[in-house]
């Protein structure tokens, strides 16, 4: 598991659909709902494939 790949390194995030890491600005957040923002994690969409995907909740807390 040594060479596993990283979803967000620095200032890129790779999409896990078509692994082509971008910058993290470039993806799209989908809304939340701020009454539900503790409950639930982020979700964004891929600028590239259009993949819509969640981080895990420990990745992304260093962006919150």
């Amino acid at each position: 598991m040594g060479n596993a790949k990283r979803l967000i390194e620095g200032s890129n995030m790779t999409c896990p659909r078509c692994e082509y890491p971008q910058d993290i600005l470039r993806y799209v957040p989908m809304m939340q709902v701020k009454a539900f923002a503790a409950e639930t994690n982020p979700v964004y969409k891929c600028p590239k494939c259009k993949w819509i995907f969640s981080p895990a909740a420990h990745v992304v807390e260093i962006f919150r």
